[in-house]
């Protein structure tokens, strides 16, 4: 989009310069206009430049701590499991233990 833009831009200006480089009577206005333009546009694209920039970077940025999380989430998923089974065979072990006590009482 920013090409596109800046492409647009540069069409405009070959279009004033062609217009302000008419050999009339207004041409010295022409070319005060001209170039109050060429200031304005420049700046303009200059700044939409840097919002290009600051925007990819963020997006960079973003891309990057998503990966960190998804990574983390993922840890996070298999550490539930480990956990699940030690609960599992935790029960187990206190069902067993149980039923050897009660077995051991009847006795």
């Amino acid at each position: 989009h920013a090409a596109c833009a800046r492409r647009e831009v540069e069409v405009c200006m070959q279009v004033l310069e062609t217009y302000a480089c008419d050999t009339t009577t207004e041409s010295r206005e022409r070319g005060a206009l001209l170039a109050q333009t060429r200031e304005a546009s420049l700046a303009a694209l200059s700044e939409l430049m840097g919002l290009v920039k600051s925007c990819e970077e963020s997006a960079q940025e973003a891309a990057n701590k998503q990966r960190v999380l998804e990574a983390s989430v993922s840890e996070l998923e298999n550490d539930a499991v480990g956990l699940r089974t030690t609960m599992k065979q935790m029960l187990a072990t206190e069902a067993k233990l149980q039923s050897e006590v009660m077995a051991f009482r009847r006795h």
